[in-house]
Formats: structure tokens, sequence, C-alpha cells
């Protein structure tokens, strides 16, 4: 009951001013903003590490590798 009281007093206080809620509401807004693109920039760049590593990879088993031929050039 006391949180529900102290919040509706918040909502009729005189010095609660239309500018400082929306205000409020940009920043909430830009963080969630930044926080989901930071987590999906990292998906992003991880997925396309992880792909970069897998197409630069060797193929084949280390015996298999060490059979093919291999050029030497100076």
């Amino acid at each position: 009951m006391g949180t529900t009281k102290r919040l509706w007093r918040w909502r009729s206080n005189p010095l609660r001013r239309r500018e400082d809620v929306v205000e409020a509401w940009v920043v909430l807004t830009v963080r969630v903003i930044v926080a989901v693109a930071g987590a999906v920039a990292g998906l992003v760049t991880a997925r396309s590490a992880e792909h970069g590593s897998r197409s630069s990879a060797p193929t084949g088993t280390p015996f298999e590798r060490s059979l093919s031929p291999r050029r030497h050039t100076a």
C-alpha cells in the first residue's frame, strides 16, 4: 500500500513537469535502443568472424593434409 500511495502522490506533484517526464522516457528509450543495438552488433560480428574462420580453415583430417602435394615458392 505504501508504494502505491507514493506513486500516486508523485503523479499529482506540482514539481512533476511534463518536460521532465518526456525527458525520462526519451532517456529510457535511448538506453534500451543502445543496449539492443549493442547486442545485435555483437551477434553479427561473432557470426561474421565464425563464418570467416570456417571458410579459411583447411579441410580434411591432418593426415589427409599431410599427403597432399605442396608447392614451394621462392
